[in-house]
């Protein structure tokens, strides 16, 4: 990812003026930066899908409207990698709450006899894979497990699978590069692609970002949150035979 810094008003408006549309994916602008109300509103005028990021001191947040996502100053380092990720990809957004099903509180047990799916679990980690599939378990699935991202390539050729449970850490070949080869075999019929899951700790590392330059569809967090990997695999759909 390419940052372009500006240190005044002049130079932030002439990066906007002197950039086409489309090349700026994120701005992040102090609020408390001199017109910065202006800058945003110029940038959105110019760029409305360049998504905006504000800066803003403890205590501030009332003055301004809640049209663009914000942060507090001071900002830990993996909290911002975390919201700039989130908010270039919405689709990366854990999901906070319980699952809920027609207004009402779901439960992920046994979801699988109204949501059937062919589960393929890429993990190296012993603990992590057990824990994964005992997930699975109680929510009515039985997934098969590859120990990683080569056998997670074997597997896919030999079954039809709707989801792969991704990790991006692994032996002879990680996550990104397996999702990486599962995308290219199905660049020309892309419906029947596995919907691919990321899951790993290094949220903060940068790993979102990898993971959908690889092709993956969604990412899931370690440790599991069981809400949340309910609401992933209920975001897929079965593959046509």
């Amino acid at each position: 990812m390419r940052v372009l810094v500006t240190r005044n008003v002049e130079e932030c408006t002439n990066a906007i003026a002197n950039n086409a549309a489309g090349s700026f994916r994120l701005a992040l602008i102090d609020l408390h930066y001199g017109l910065a109300d202006a800058i945003v509103s110029e940038l959105a005028r110019y760029d409305p899908a360049c998504k905006i990021l504000r800066l803003s001191r403890f205590g501030f947040r009332q003055k301004f409207n809640d049209k663009y996502e914000y942060l507090i100053k001071p900002v830990k380092r993996e909290r911002l990698a975390r919201v700039v990720a989130e908010t270039i990809h919405p689709d990366l957004r854990e999901v906070k709450t319980s699952v809920v099903e027609d207004g009402a509180k779901f439960n992920p047990v046994g979801m699988a006899t109204k949501h059937p799916l062919r589960i393929l679990l890429a993990e190296d980690n012993l603990i992590n894979s057990r824990v994964a599939l005992q997930h699975l378990k109680r929510m009515g699935y039985s997934a098969v497990h590859a120990k990683d991202g080569q056998y997670c390539l074997e597997e896919e050729d030999k079954a039809i699978y709707d989801v792969i449970l991704m990790d991006v850490q692994m032996p002879r070949l990680d996550g990104c590069q397996a999702a990486s080869k599962i995308r290219a075999k199905y660049l020309k019929d892309p419906e029947r692609c596995p919907r691919i899951i990321a899951m790993t700790a290094n949220a903060m590392r940068g790993d979102m970002e990898r993971c959908l330059e690889a092709g993956m569809h969604a990412y899931c967090q370690k440790p599991i949150i069981v809400d949340v990997l309910a609401q992933r695999l209920r975001e897929a759909t079965k593959r046509p035979e």
